[in-house]
């Protein structure tokens, strides 16, 4: 709006200070002036599209694009349009709308790099709204699915191994605008160009929309929770799985690990990293460690060893307030992910990592005999021990 009031000031002053009697008989310029810039203005908007690296992600043109263009068109129209009135308006109307189009060939090439940044477009997913829309689209979805496969269940429920309960919780949900899917599709992107700057946005806005998803009133009321936890779980793995995919790329990896894990820090702060969403976002770390050890990106494989000792650490110094058996039974995770690293070292023969995580096993193993947790404290020995047989043989 700002950068419209020059224009429609340069409007008025031309209006006020030229007599436009006199130029009747250039109405033929005056109207092929104003169709000359709304051409050039719709035309240069769409090919900045062309330019951008992120244009893939445009499924379709935008609709602020496609409205803004036919309204460019329209101004431009008007002096034509007034030429049908009468010929002595032209001018009038012509000299006032030259400054907008004007405007408008500028507004047109704002608007295409908002429409092609994927910083914009994840934040318009981002939106309370567009995440709402997209859970009530998902929870029907899910609703229609798991009804039709409840009629291709066969078996008795006492006669079903407790592995396939629930069986249709492993079944993938599909719908439009899904923004996981758009976040994945980012990532890709940012990485083939080596952009650093959307993919760390990005990366925090991934993590951003795993908390609003979560936490959403649909979400929790909903009894198919268990698939909104699959689709992170499933979402969070194709992540991990674009960026070790880059062997070459040890500082976007990086920036992925350094993000995930203050983010899972911060769920320890409110006692959240043995809920099932977030056990299951370390487990993918893990793999993904395996994975960049074996790409020599040492320094984030022991980010990841370092933050499973602390979370656990967290866990021991800090349990809940109200006594919860569950958040204590699953402890004893953190320190089996860090044999599971271990392992992969000896595999490798990499003596210096192993002892890394020897070393964590070991204070943390120490932190839980100085507290009194016993499960924990019996991982770390066992894992001790394992890796100790493992790196013998």
């Amino acid at each position: 709006i700002l950068l419209l009031l020059p224009f429609v000031l340069a409007s008025i002053f031309l209006q006020c200070n030229n007599d436009t009697g006199g130029l009747e008989q250039y109405n033929t310029s005056l109207i092929s002036i104003a169709l000359t810039i709304a051409t050039f203005s719709i035309s240069f908007s769409f090919l900045q599209y062309q330019f951008s690296p992120y244009k893939t992600l445009l499924k379709a043109t935008s609709k602020r694009q496609l409205v803004y263009s036919f309204l460019t068109v329209l101004l431009a129209l008007s002096p034509l349009f007034t030429l049908y009135i009468h010929k002595q308006h032209v001018p009038v109307v012509s000299l006032f709308i030259v400054p907008v189009l004007t405007y408008m060939l500028i507004f047109l090439l704002i608007l295409s790099g908002e429409e092609s940044n994927p910083r914009y477009l994840l934040n318009r997913k981002l939106h309370d709204n567009a995440i709402s829309r997209f859970l009530k689209l998902y929870e029907i979805r899910a609703k229609e699915q798991i009804n039709h496969l409840k009629k291709l269940e066969f078996s008795k429920v006492d006669e079903i191994p407790m592995h396939d309960f629930g069986e249709s919780k492993y079944q993938t949900v599909l719908t439009k605008n899904n923004p996981f899917d758009f976040i994945n599709e980012v990532v890709g992107i940012s990485i083939q160009n080596t952009d650093i700057d959307k993919f760390e946005s990005t990366i925090e806005g991934y993590l951003i929309l795993i908390d609003k998803v979560i936490n959403h009133k649909i979400t929790k009321k909903s009894d198919f929770k268990f698939k909104i936890h699959k689709l992170v779980n499933n979402s969070f793995e194709k992540l991990a799985i674009s960026i070790s995919g880059y062997p070459n790329n040890k500082n976007l990896q990086n920036i992925f690990l350094e993000k995930t894990s203050i983010y899972l820090k911060e769920k320890a702060l409110q006692y959240e990293q043995t809920n099932e969403v977030y056990l299951n976002i370390i487990a993918t770390l893990t793999d993904f460690a395996k994975k960049i050890l074996d790409l020599d990106n040492r320094d984030g494989a022991l980010l990841i060893v370092s933050l499973n000792r602390q979370l656990a650490q967290k866990g021991i110094y800090d349990p809940p307030k109200e006594e919860d058996r569950f958040f204590e039974l699953q402890l004893p995770t953190f320190p089996a992910q860090i044999k599971s690293i271990g392992q992969k070292a000896v595999e490798l023969k990499n003596s210096d990592f192993l002892y890394r995580c020897l070393e964590e096993l070991g204070y943390l193993g120490c932190s839980a005999i100085k507290n009194n947790h016993y499960q924990v404290g019996v991982e770390c020995l066992q894992s001790l021990v394992q890796l100790g047989r493992e790196a013998r043989a």
